[in-house]
């Protein structure tokens, strides 16, 4: 059965088991001394003598002039200036590695909705989602008041209530296409609110709309994710929800010559409600 492109077997094979000398010599000759090999380094103007040593017993090449040097995968990737899943692909084929069947397409994305649209759907799905105790004494934890979170719009993301959640939206919002997170299956007819279970961060725009969430993720997996409905290949589709950076404090905004800058949506939030000014998180 060949071995998926993406196995981790796989790719550690093309670090460890490649033909290295023969993969080296189609590019610059070498001169074995002893269990090493020698040649000219590539990458500098080796002319005093050769400074490039091939370890195939340690799968390993560098330079010892400039100190260039890796594996297999970094010597395609450096010498073909191309990427690093480009090498992979082409130590893949020079190895004779069987070739692996293409994965099904995925269907076509919807186009963004308009700010107006993605804000008027998240205030229903932020409103009919509620905020749980865990959520509220964390958010509390961090430095923010109860006004402040009713404010800032923080919901809780869970796997149960989103069958409710969805026909909440479908009753208030005339068209879901578009939505980021908000998935659709053409061929059942069917819609789904996608995203890890987690707290929902609504990231908002200069004018208070939101137009996107962000998920602090309550399980495994990246910690902060965008609920999204990018299309995979099951069928489902919908749109990404890009990553859009977040103004928070925008009460202080007018007039206020000083703004600013930190990491993410929710810190940009318990920012703003310390220094009373606006903060953008990126």
């Amino acid at each position: 059965m060949p071995m998926p492109q993406n196995s981790t077997i796989d790719w550690l094979s093309l670090r460890t088991e490649v033909d290295l000398v023969s993969l080296v010599r189609e590019r610059i000759p070498l001169v074995q001394k002893g269990s090493r090999w020698l040649g000219r380094c590539p990458f500098h103007d080796d002319k005093a003598h050769p400074n490039l040593d091939v370890a195939p017993d340690r799968q390993y090449w560098r330079c010892w002039v400039c100190g260039v040097g890796g594996d297999a995968v970094d010597w395609i990737r450096m010498t073909q200036n191309c990427s690093t899943m480009e090498a992979v692909r082409y130590l893949r084929q020079w190895r004779g590695d069987p070739v692996v069947p293409a994965r099904p397409s995925r269907p076509d994305p919807f186009p963004r909705a308009s700010r107006s649209h993605r804000d008027a759907a998240y205030q229903v799905l932020v409103s009919t989602l509620g905020l749980s105790d865990p959520h509220r004494d964390a958010l509390l934890a961090r430095g923010l008041s109860l006004r402040q979170i009713r404010a800032n719009g923080y919901a809780s993301l869970p796997p149960g209530v989103r069958l409710e959640a969805l026909e909440a939206l479908r009753r208030s919002v005339w068209d879901l296409h578009g939505i980021p997170g908000v998935a659709y299956h053409a061929d059942r007819d069917r819609w789904q609110i996608k995203g890890a279970p987690g707290l929902l961060i609504p990231v908002r725009d200069r004018l208070g709309r939101i137009q996107a969430c962000q998920i602090r993720n309550d399980g495994t997996g990246p910690r902060y994710q965008w609920l999204t409905s990018t299309p995979d290949d099951h069928g489902w589709t919908g749109t990404s929800s890009g990553t859009p950076f977040h103004v928070a404090g925008t009460r202080w905004m007018h007039g206020s010559a000083t703004w600013w800058v930190t990491e993410g949506p929710l810190k940009a939030d318990v920012v703003a409600s310390h220094v009373h000014h606006p903060v953008i998180g990126i």
